[in-house]
């Protein structure tokens, strides 16, 4: 049950991250974004933690300061084009490592 969270979670924020690119999302979007990203890297550090994984854990960690929607880090739209993409990368590579990574060893 809890590794059929995380999956649903991290890909719920993967499609969020992407539907984030275009310009025409409202910003109420992106204040539901920083919150479903921070929580979901949590997770993944939590997750990383529990199977020993040090670098995921501090890559999770940053991503969470990164979006969290409380002291929320505020950058230019140009920066959040590359960022939101690369952090829908790292959950697809949590995804990867954790779960389907371990069912083929």
């Amino acid at each position: 049950m809890i590794r059929q969270g995380f999956i649903a979670l991290a890909l719920a924020s993967i499609v969020a991250l992407l539907l984030a690119l275009p310009d025409w999302m409202p910003y109420g979007y992106f204040e539901f974004l920083r919150w479903l990203v921070c929580i979901t890297a949590i997770m993944v550090a939590l997750r990383a933690n529990t199977l020993n994984k040090p670098v995921i854990v501090v890559l999770a960690v940053l991503v969470a300061i990164l979006f969290n929607p409380i002291a929320m880090i505020h950058l230019g739209k140009k920066y959040w084009l590359f960022l939101d993409p690369l952090t829908a990368l790292f959950f697809a590579t949590s995804i990867y490592v954790f779960e389907l990574k371990r069912k083929v060893h």
